[in-house]
């Protein structure tokens, strides 16, 4: 009986001992969780911020591509509006020269 008795006990003992390092395992586990799930919250964040701050330049810079295509546009525009008055001009020189001579 005592055998069995002293068996138990150590049965016990090392049962209660595994139970103890399971439970110290599954708090490092949670502590490591939580610590990842805290970073990756503030990584989130920091993304959100970023990316807001990315959409709100890319807005600003098409924005300026826009008013730099319609001024290049425009300047195009009277560039050939220019070169239909200055052919005119200088047909009317060439005529202007030829009543000269």
């Amino acid at each position: 009986v005592e055998k069995e008795e002293m068996n138990a006990k150590a049965n016990f003992e090392m049962l209660a001992q595994k139970l103890t390092d399971n439970i110290k395992e599954d708090k490092k586990r949670v502590a490591d969780k939580t610590a990842t799930k805290a970073q990756r919250m503030d990584d989130a964040a920091t993304a959100k911020g970023d990316l807001a701050t990315t959409e709100a330049t890319k807005a600003e810079d098409e924005k300026k591509l826009e008013d730099t295509l319609t001024s290049c546009h425009s300047r195009s525009v009277e560039f050939e509006q220019n070169q239909v008055v200055r052919s005119e001009e200088v047909k009317a020189i060439e005529k202007a020269s030829e009543i000269l001579r």
